[in-house]
């Protein structure tokens, strides 16, 4: 169930989502947003969290390409 967004929560998340980003943008994958209840900001927690793995994804499968055609 959707709870209603709580306005004094509202920055204190939005300084989170900043704080994550800013870490991926300095190559730290490791970092996820925590995302404890369901309301408004969920969804673009949720989405950047699924970013991070993709580019997590992503830059593996690079890696893996680069070795195997080293190795040729």
């Amino acid at each position: 169930m959707e709870e209603k967004l709580n306005l004094s929560n509202v920055k204190q998340r939005i300084e989170q989502i900043e704080e994550v980003l800013s870490s991926v943008a300095a190559g730290d994958l490791d970092i996820r947003l925590d995302i404890e209840k369901e309301d408004d900001l969920t969804g673009i927690e949720e989405a950047i969290n699924i970013l991070i793995d993709d580019l997590t994804y992503e830059l593996k499968q690079s890696k893996n390409m680069q070795n195997e055609l080293q190795e040729k």
